[in-house]
């Protein structure tokens, strides 16, 4: 690989990093929902709702 190519291929992946940040922290967001829900619903089928739902909503902010 050429130094051209290298420097052209680290300054993408830096550009990268935030949108990166960005869908990193959307997905924590999502795991610490279903993760509240699960703990917190004593009826598996009423939280498995829940974290669908949970999940469409996250899923199409993404």
């Amino acid at each position: 690989m050429s130094q051209n190519a290298s420097e052209s291929s680290v300054q993408s992946s830096e550009e990268a990093t935030p949108y990166r940040f960005e869908q990193l922290a959307k997905a924590n967001a999502v795991l610490k929902k279903t993760l509240d829900i699960l703990a917190s619903e004593p009826e598996l089928d009423t939280a498995l709702g829940h974290v669908l739902c949970v999940m469409t909503e996250c899923g199409s902010a993404i």
